[in-house]
């Protein structure tokens, strides 16, 4: 797992606000709605990982 940013690791661990996520270059915007759902049934080391792969797609966005 890469070392997550800490906003992104509080965000993991705590409410994610999904409904706030940025439009560019947000962990959140690449977790779907089913696991949105059940979020808070993961422990905290699945929540890392999840927002670690998440955080990775993210970082990897091209926009024009």
């Amino acid at each position: 797992m890469t070392d997550l940013p800490n906003y992104v690791k509080k965000q993991a661990l705590g409410d994610p606000a999904w409904e706030e996520a940025e439009k560019v270059h947000d962990w959140r915007n690449h977790v779907t709605a089913r696991v949105q759902s059940i979020w808070n049934t993961f422990t905290d080391e699945q929540k890392l990982a999840l927002a670690d792969w998440a955080e990775y797609l993210s970082d990897r966005e091209n926009w024009d």
